[in-house]
């Protein structure tokens, strides 16, 4: 049980350095009004990522609210009332 805990915890401390480089690129989401958004993933550096999440967010006053580092973000939406008090 004691080599596998330490295979298995050598696997994760050696991981970070062979995955492939886009999954260690950045990525950003920006969000505007009424559920607009707009996000990128992938790219080589911070403000590639940030120009094209806000290129892809179609509504009006969109801003860059996250960025990521190889892992990962989510955004809910409420459909029937996308523009509601905090749309």
């Amino acid at each position: 049980m004691r080599a596998l805990s330490a295979t298995i915890g050598a696997a994760l401390l050696i991981a970070p350095t062979i995955m492939p480089a886009a999954v260690l690129a950045d990525g950003v989401l920006a969000i505007g009004g009424c559920g607009a958004y707009g996000y990128a993933r992938g790219y080589a550096s911070p403000a590639l990522a940030k120009a094209a999440a806000l290129a892809k967010c179609s509504g009006r006053n969109c801003k860059v609210v996250a960025t990521m580092k190889s892992s990962c973000m989510a955004l809910a939406v409420e459909l029937s009332n996308a523009c509601g008090p905090y749309g």
